[in-house]
Order: C-alpha cells, then structure tokens, then sequence
C-alpha cells in the first residue's frame, strides 16, 4: 500500500523512520528501553510528585515510587487528560507498564489545561470504533456549554448531567459490547455517591483512570497507574525556580535580551506561539478568539469560567508584560507568583517543559512530541547556555505512545471489505474483552514489524485528514490492515 504508507512518512517522518529503524525489537524490549533509567529529578520536583502522590498510593507503592525517582524513570505526559479513554493513550500506558513491576507505579502527568471539548482529545468517552469517514467516535458527557473550559477548572458532573447523558445513549447507533460497557461505569462509578461527591471534574477523571486500570492491572498482580495534574506540580516548580536568579525559568521570563532571543526563535513553532503573539500585534477581541491556531507565549490567560486564552509579550516604557484578553501581567517575580497562586494563568507547552527539562524529568508522549520538543528545547538550551536541558530527549521515549497497537476483532462487524471490522483497543473495548496476564505477554513478544501494518493504517486515519489522502484509500486500507499481527481480542458475550 504505497500510497498509504507514503502519505503517514510524510505526515510523520520522524515515527516512521523510527519503526523501519527497529523493525526487530519486539514491545517487551522496546518498554524496557522507555523504563530505561535517565538522570535523577531534581530533589526539588521529587518532592512536589511524592507529595501529590501520598493520597493515591500505598505506603508499598510510594516507596517504590521514590525508587522510580531515584532511578530517572521516564513519566508519561502529552494527551492524557480527562477520561482517558483514547486508544492511543490507553496503549501507551499498557505500553510503559509492560516492563513496570509492582508495586512500582505508572506515573502519569495528565494536562490540565486542555479544553474539554478539542480537535485533537473531543471531551467525553472516546471509542475505538471509527465514522465511515475514519473519525473516532466520541460521546459528550459534560454540557456543551462547559466545551472552553479547561479540564482542571471544570465542575464535577452532576447527578443531572449524567442522567441525561445516560438518557441520550439511546440515540447512540451503538455496539452491543459497547452499551454494555458505558452503562456498567455510568451505574457503578458516575452515579455513586463516591463520584458525585467528589469537588471537580478533574478528580473524577482521575479517580475513574485509576478505578480502570486496576481492574486492567493491578488485580492481575500488575503495577497501578496514578494521574498527576502536570500543570500544577509545574506551577510549584515555576514559584521556587521565580526567586532563584539564574534558573531557565527565572532568565527566560525576568533577563530581557534572554527573553526576547527566545520568543523571537521559537515564534511559528508547534507548541509555541505565533508570530502575532510575538510581535505583540494582537486586539484583545483577537486574543479571545485565536488560542487555538496561534498558541500563546509563555503562559494561557484562564477565564473566569475557565476558558483560556492566548497571551502576547509587550514591551514599552512601563516595562514586559504579557498580554490576555482581559489580564496585563508584569514580568516580575511578585506577579507572576500572584498569577500563578490565583490561577489567573498557566503554563503553556514550552513552559511546561522547560521546568520538566531543568527539574531532569523525562517525558514520553504520542507520537509528535518526537518532532516537537526537540525542536524548541535544543533552541532554548543553546539561548539560555544550558546544555544539560536536552538530556530528557530521548528518541524512543517520544515515539511511544501508539506503538503497543492491538486488534479487537468485533464480530459485529463481519463484511470482508470493511475496514472498520478491525478495531484499535482502547479502554471501552478492553473493559468489553477483560484481558489478563497471557495477553500481556502475547503483547509483550510482538516486533513493530509485526504491528507496523496496523499501526501505520491508524496513524493514517488520525492524522490525514480526507483531503489530503490519496485516491482509493478506501480499498487499500482493509489489505493493509490485515497484514502483519496483533493481539487479537474478542468482546465478552453481551
């Protein structure tokens, strides 16, 4: 499939090479080489994770988490926010906990300054199933009008608002394994009093995440996997590192000529900010409208509803500060500490890794971060003299996210030339198929020759859009679908 394979190579240059590059090395070795240790933490960011982690782990998993520190194991970051119920964060973690022995934890820092409703994670439960046109299938659960607001910020869902979304499932053209599954979490974790009562949504994502994956994992002896909100152990990492002259964090928004080398290197860059925001060119009503397609420098604006918003740098008599739509920020220690206390901003992408990239923590991710970050952490270390800041870029770290792919065979869908009749597994599909022990190691003893066929076929449907794939897609796909192998999983009977 040619044509296919050429369209994801231009798409991704960087993943494909990656797999041609280690057709042989099978899953086991590959999660081996992602819990490769790294360098240390800084003591300072072990104790912020220790900390946030006391009231979700064992006093067993705790320890062995500070042995995790200690060894520079790498955390998952990148797209997992909200329910993380999206097949490619779903195979990253079964992907990371392959070669993670209990009691030590898979340690997830989830974005928390994602909107719910996005182009890339749409807000809501996420199937591995996909539309005739190969969109996922998502189904809302919070009310559209929350779709700007950030998860962090989001209220918790109401007895009301599940209930309708329980009520609407009936209009869903859904698989019988499927309602199965959704009706059996919204009447055994959402409508409890144990979620309801919980104070925001953020905390019922994460408490949900973890209630999955310790029927995934853990009561098969397997490690637990916890959910840290990533922007707030960045936001206590960014208040020490403001009152320490001469950290990256302190010179890359306090030193002037500093600041500008790198809002002015980095502009156009993904994860970063657009030119406009650069040149401070933007109105106000503009900045409220383009957060999206232009990022924002440094750090989000978040409303009073928990919207965020673009920022811009500005520099005039009354000094630098960054501009929102409604918030002037000076670039001084005491504001910025007051902005960070309030939640009035948070930190945006670049900012969020370069505290993780000075505090040595190694991030792995989907599969653009490993053309992404490289592009703006080498520039940055370089402008700010810090060459140590590259040493959490590590090639087979960022291309881990989609790798483990496995195929649910849905016998609900039988016709030969169907190309959905394969699935990739997320966690709907493998609540409906419950597997165990034997088909972790299965897993574990695939090549990424083997998966490449079917990985290559859903990096294709994610991240081509129609317009851009090429003339009979549609008949090629189903042939490349079903070459190499996977782990081949059946839904339970309904």
């Amino acid at each position: 499939m040619p044509d296919i394979l050429s369209s994801v190579a231009r798409k991704l240059p960087a993943a494909a090479d990656f797999f041609s590059g280690r057709a042989q090395m099978t899953l086991a070795e590959l999660s081996l080489d992602l819990n490769r240790p790294g360098p240390p933490p800084s003591p300072a960011i072990s104790r912020i994770i220790i900390n946030r982690s006391r009231e979700l782990l064992t006093g067993a998993q705790l320890a062995a988490l500070e042995g995790k520190l200690g060894r520079g194991t790498p955390f998952l970051t990148a797209n997992h926010h909200g329910l993380d119920t999206h097949p490619e964060n779903v195979q990253g973690i079964i992907l990371a906990a392959l070669a993670t022995q209990a009691p030590e934890p898979v340690v997830i820092l989830a974005c928390t300054n994602v909107p719910l409703c996005n182009a890339s994670r749409p807000g809501g439960l996420i199937l591995g199933r996909r539309g005739p046109d190969g969109s996922r299938l998502a189904r809302q659960i919070s009310p559209r009008s929350l779709d700007n607001c950030v998860v962090g910020l989001a209220p918790p869902l109401t007895r009301k608002q599940i209930e309708d979304f329980a009520h609407r499932l009936s209009e869903f053209e859904l698989l019988g394994f499927e309602r199965r599954v959704l009706t059996q979490w919204l009447e055994g974790f959402f409508l409890t009093p144990e979620c309801l009562d919980l104070p925001d949504l953020i905390t019922q994502a994460a408490r949900f995440n973890q209630g999955l994956w310790r029927v995934f994992f853990e009561k098969n002896g397997g490690p637990a996997v916890i959910y840290l909100d990533a922007e707030a152990v960045a936001t206590d990492c960014l208040l020490a590192d403001l009152g320490q002259s001469g950290t990256p964090v302190a010179r890359a928004l306090l030193e002037k000529e500093t600041r500008q080398r790198i809002v002015d290197t980095l502009s156009g860059l993904a994860g970063c900010w657009g030119a406009p925001l650069a040149a401070g060119a933007q109105s106000p009503k503009q900045l409220a409208t383009t957060s999206q397609a232009l990022g924002t420098v440094f750090f989000w604006e978040i409303g009073p509803k928990g919207q965020r918003y673009s920022m811009q740098l500005r520099q005039d008599s009354r000094g630098a500060r960054l501009e929102g739509p409604s918030l002037s920020l000076e670039l001084a220690p005491e504001a910025l500490a007051a902005a960070l206390t309030s939640r009035a901003v948070s930190p945006g992408l670049f900012l969020f890794y370069l505290v993780l990239s000075h505090h040595q923590v190694t991030p792995t991710g989907g599969v653009f971060m490993i053309d992404y970050l490289p592009k703006f952490i080498r520039p940055a270390a370089e402008i700010l003299e810090q060459p140590r800041l590259t040493a959490i870029l590590r090639e087979e770290l960022l291309a881990c996210g989609p790798l483990p792919l496995r195929l649910l065979r849905n016998e609900e869908l039988t016709a030969d030339d169907d190309w959905p009749a394969l699935i990739s597994v997320g966690a709907v599909e493998l609540a409906a198929a419950e597997p165990g022990p034997r088909h972790w190691r299965e897993l574990a003893a695939l090549r990424l020759a083997d998966i490449w066929p079917f990985t290559a076929s859903e990096w294709f449907l994610e991240n081509v859009p129609p317009p851009f794939r090429p003339t009979g897609w549609r008949g090629q796909l189903p042939l490349l679908r079903r070459q190499g192998s996977g782990l081949n999983l059946q839904p339970l009977p309904v």
